[in-house]
């Protein structure tokens, strides 16, 4: 997990594989308010699939993948 405006903490996580899987608000109390965070996840079998790419090698491949055209998927009701 990580506060919702510690972005740079979000990039490690996505540059690893992980996923965002969720939003966990007002989580904890800090500096006179109430902090919202993200949780990531990630599966045994995508961190393998990474675990030999250096942090530069993973922030390369996360760049590229930021930059790709994203398709529109409609939400399931």
């Amino acid at each position: 997990m990580t506060a919702v405006d510690n972005l740079a903490a979000q990039r490690l996580f996505l540059a690893s594989g992980s996923t965002r899987d969720g939003k966990v608000r007002e989580l904890y109390f800090r500096e006179g308010r109430w902090w919202d965070c993200y949780m990531f996840t990630i599966l045994e079998h995508e961190w393998r699939a990474r675990a030999h790419l250096t942090l530069r090698e993973a922030l390369a491949l996360l760049r590229r993948q930021e930059q790709e055209p994203r398709a529109f998927r409609p939400a399931v009701a």
